[in-house]
C-alpha cells in the first residue's frame, strides 16, 4: 500500500476537484481516504523517509525496491538478445526466493508480433538479484521510465521504438 500513497494523494486532489463538499457522498471518501493515508505516514514515517531520500538521489536499496516501481508504469530494459532497448508496462513486482537468493520478479507487458506478423500483447518478466548498499535506479536490470530518465531521451526513445516497430511490420508483411 505504500508505494500507491501518491496514486491516493492524486486521487483525493481528483475528487475534490470534481465534487469537493458539494456531494455528501464524495465528502465522506475523501475524509476517509485522508485518513487512510495519514495513517500509513504516520506508521511508516521511517521507512517513507528513508524511501523519499534514496529516490530524490536517484537510488535505491534492495529493500525498498518496491517504492520504485509503481504497477502501471513504463519500464525501460534491454532485449537480452539484441541488446536493444524496449518499453514495458510494469504489471506487478513482487519480492520472491530464488536458489540464488532473494530477488525482485517484475511482471510486465508489451507490444509483440507474434509467428502470423500480427501485433499483440506480449509477456516480460525481469528478475533484480539482491544487491548490497544502494544502486542508481537507472543501473538496474529494468527501470520506470518517468521520472528517471530526461525528457529529451524519453521523447528519442519513444520515436526509436516507433521507427524500429513500423520497420519491422513492413518486413514481416513483405517477408511473412
Amino acid at each position: 500500500m505504500l508505494k500507491f500513497l501518491p496514486l491516493f494523494d492524486d486521487h483525493i486532489q481528483l475528487l475534490e476537484e470534481q465534487d469537493g463538499d458539494a456531494n455528501p457522498d464524495s465528502a465522506k471518501i475523501i475524509v476517509q481516504l485522508r485518513f487512510f493515508v495519514e495513517l500509513l505516514r504516520k506508521e511508516y514515517a521511517s521507512k517513507l523517509e528513508k524511501l523519499a531520500s534514496l529516490l530524490a538521489e536517484n537510488q535505491i536499496t534492495f529493500d525498498l525496491l518496491w517504492g520504485a516501481f509503481i504497477p502501471g508504469s513504463t519500464l525501460i530494459t534491454h532485449c537480452g538478445t539484441t541488446g536493444e532497448p524496449l518499453m514495458l508496462r510494469l504489471i506487478s513486482c513482487e519480492k520472491v526466493q530464488t536458489m540464488c537468493g532473494p530477488s525482485w520478479s517484475l511482471q510486465c507487458d508489451n507490444v509483440e508480433v507474434d509467428g502470423t506478423g500480427l501485433p499483440g500483447r506480449g509477456h516480460h518478466s525481469v528478475s533484480i538479484s539482491e544487491f548490497p548498499g544502494a544502486e542508481d535506479i537507472v543501473d538496474l536490470p529494468a527501470f520506470p521510465m518517468e521520472p528517471y530518465m530526461e525528457e529529451s531521451r524519453r521523447l528519442e526513445l519513444r520515436e526509436s521504438l516507433e521507427r524500429r516497430g513500423r520497420r519491422y511490420w513492413e518486413l514481416a508483411q513483405n517477408w511473412c
